[in-house]
């Protein structure tokens, strides 16, 4: 059959969606959204194997028609908005070079960039360093055909489209673009590509139709991303070398001299503390970010009003194939949302940097901020909020933002000077941004202490440190198997009891003065499938020639899950992939 593409101009869109033959009709649902004969449906081309979403996605970036400019991939359990293509056709002739994300999952760090642009009031967002959003994407000919030629020629070394994408986009120096709002949305269900065990996978902001306005694309990445992951209120920021340092949002409000009493919520009756919590500091690193963004263009500040986040009704679905088995997400009701509004509920509304003819979206904006809460609970055991509480989670994240943008700040003043030598990479710069948390100011020049000197007895992990550098090659190794989606094999090599010690408890120990132990002990069976629970599910293989005892019970440490959930996340956007390559030292500083 031919398939006709989408014309405007010079350019040509054409595109596919990606399936497996045990998903049923998924496929043709979700071609069905488009015009007749613009969605090619590519099934794996090898069913029976192990299964993986990049073997379709090959198939389809390496086929784009020889008459497209631009070919859309999509995976079967995508909805797209309405007007949606209307708005990649817009973004194409804008940025013909660029890739086009239509979606962003809620509690990633490309979700948290959506949010910001939210309120903001652009459209388009640059990419931050992570994965490449493939669920939704646009790419121009030629890089999609490049991307299937270098993945096909190279060697996926075990890791996801999405990863080998970023890398590969990164490398060619080709920018990134999210939609803001998005112009797709994930449905629950099973994941095509093997996601499914990390619960709900929905939009950071998501609007049923696309609004009817013009591509304005942000002009740079903020110098600090704030989301809520895992019950925890995180942001990267960027380092001096353009890589991006993994924290957490306490730390740096607190640094940037947030009072104590403000980094706590008000008191929000029938929600979580910790989802409050989380929501709150994340709303109001968004509102400190606009007001560093307002003392920059303080003559191009713009304010746009928001009503209390308090009514809504529910998203009609645009399509059957918009249907979940739950039922259509709801969603903010517009007529909720007026440019007008009584200050109990918003006492001031968010600021948008930019000129005189920008405007947000006040829908796009609840919608973003309501996200926060569900999305970084999302991978905690538990039921989601309900509508109800989806809704004092916007107000308060509305009143989080204000607060950002308007509290006090008192400046913390540095307590000692440490000086750090310079070769430690990754893990100095990291050891250095928790010892100014700490009340240090920090210098990197020759002659200055080596982090790894107040190493003591234990095994060190977490951003910064890279496996195969003797320090992290013990829970390095096991981690960068389950993210390769490998079975983690012990050996004889490994140590029997493993003594995990954070880049936290270093820069303690630096700040100290003292060489520091790690404090529990893990035997390594134990820890290993600590692992595999928390990267990813991947088989244990004890190969020892003796095999080590396990505990009769392993403490249920939430912190040591969250700290080797996040060591993962550094591994896979920042550590390298085997070759010492960052998937972000490329891109230029946003300062």
């Amino acid at each position: 059959m031919t398939r006709r593409p989408l014309a405007r101009g010079c350019y040509r869109l054409s595109g596919s969606v990606l399936t497996h033959p045990s998903r049923g009709a998924a496929a043709v649902r979700t071609a069905a959204q488009a015009p007749p004969d613009l969605l090619r449906i590519v099934t794996d081309p090898r069913p029976d194997g192990p299964p993986t979403v990049l073997r379709t996605a090959l198939a389809a970036w390496g086929t784009v028609p020889v008459t497209s400019t631009h070919h859309l991939v999509l995976q079967d359990d995508m909805r797209l908005a309405d007007r949606a293509l209307d708005r990649v056709l817009d973004a194409i002739e804008t940025a013909p070079d660029a890739a086009l994300a239509l979606f962003a999952i809620w509690d990633s760090r490309n979700g948290a960039a959506v949010r910001a642009g939210a309120l903001r009031g652009d459209t388009w967002v640059r990419a931050v360093g992570e994965y490449t959003p493939c669920a939704a994407l646009v790419l121009p000919r030629e890089v999609a055909l490049g991307f299937a030629d270098h993945v096909r020629r190279d060697g996926d070394g075990g890791w996801p489209d999405d990863i080998l994408m970023q890398r590969y986009l990164r490398v060619s120096g080709v920018r990134c673009l999210i939609a803001a709002p998005n112009l797709a949305e994930h449905l629950d269900g099973p994941s095509i590509a093997g996601n499914a065990w990390r619960g709900p996978r929905r939009s950071a902001c998501f609007l049923p139709a696309a609004p009817d306005t013009p591509p304005r694309i942000a002009d740079r990445t903020p110098a600090l991303v704030p989301f809520f992951k895992n019950g925890v209120a995180q942001c990267v920021e960027r380092a001096p070398d353009g890589t991006w340092l993994h924290l957490e949002t306490e730390d740096r409000l607190r640094l940037r001299g947030v009072p104590e009493e403000s980094l706590s919520p008000p008191p929000v009756p029938g929600l979580d503390p910790a989802t409050a919590g989380g929501v709150w500091l994340t709303g109001y690193a968004l509102g400190l970010l606009q007001r560093e963004a307002d003392s920059e263009n303080p003559a191009t500040v713009r304010r746009a009003t928001l009503t209390p986040c308090t009514a809504s009704a529910p998203r009609p679905a645009a399509n059957p194939a918009a249907v979940t088995p739950d039922g259509p997400r709801p969603a903010v009701n517009p007529a909720a949302v007026t440019p007008r509004g009584p200050r109990s509920a918003v006492s001031r509304p968010p600021v948008v940097p930019r000129g005189p003819r920008t405007a947000v979206n006040p829908a796009a904006v609840v919608e973003a901020l309501r996200t926060i809460g569900p999305g970084g609970a999302s991978q905690r055991p538990g039921e989601q909020p309900s509508e109800r509480d989806l809704m004092r989670i916007a107000d308060l994240a509305c009143r989080a933002v204000d607060a950002g943008r308007t509290g006090e700040l008192r400046p913390m003043l540095p307590s000692r000077r440490i000086a750090l030598r310079p070769d430690g990479g990754a893990l100095t710069a990291h050891v250095a941004a928790r010892l100014t948390e700490l009340g240090a100011a920090v210098t990197v020049a020759d002659g200055g202490a080596d982090p790894l000197a107040f190493l003591g007895r234990g095994h060190l992990y977490g951003p910064g440190v890279r496996p195969g550098t003797g320090p992290g090659d013990v829970i390095g190794g096991l981690v960068r198997a389950a993210l390769r989606a490998r079975p983690i094999v012990l050996t004889d090599a490994l140590p029997p009891l493993v003594l995990p010690m954070h880049v936290r408890a270093l820069a303690l120990a630096v700040a100290a003065g003292e060489r520091l132990a790690g404090h529990t002990a893990y035997p390594l069976m134990d820890f290993a499938l600590i692992v595999a629970d928390v990267v990813r599910p991947v088989r244990v293989e004890d190969r020892r020639t003796r095999p080590g005892t396990t505990a009769e019970s392993v403490p249920d440490d939430g912190e040591l899950r969250f700290r080797l959930h996040q060591y993962a996340q550094w591994l896979a956007y920042e550590g390298g992939h085997g070759d010492g390559v960052s998937t972000t030292a490329g891109e230029a500083s946003a300062r």
